[in-house]
């Protein structure tokens, strides 16, 4: 998937471009206010994500008989 951003001043330019590689013209158009929802959405949708992992790791270690070793913390670069 191409991301990229059409203004008014780039319009024809953008769709001459997309003709020329696909022989197809197809836009989705999102104003500001709703990619700001969409990114507070996927937000939202990852922390969810990161909690059912660790209550699902917490479940995992509990049911397991030998304990796990604490992870080394990773050094920056």
């Amino acid at each position: 998937m191409d991301w990229f951003v059409v203004t008014e001043e780039n319009l024809e330019q953008k769709l001459e471009e997309i003709n020329s590689k696909t022989g197809n013209v197809v836009l989705f158009a999102i104003t500001p206010k709703g990619y700001e929802n969409l990114a507070l959405g996927i937000a939202e949708l990852r922390r969810y994500v990161k909690d059912q992992q660790a209550i699902i790791g917490y479940y995992e270690e509990a049911l397991t008989d030998t304990p796990k070793e604490p992870e080394k913390p990773k050094e920056d670069s």
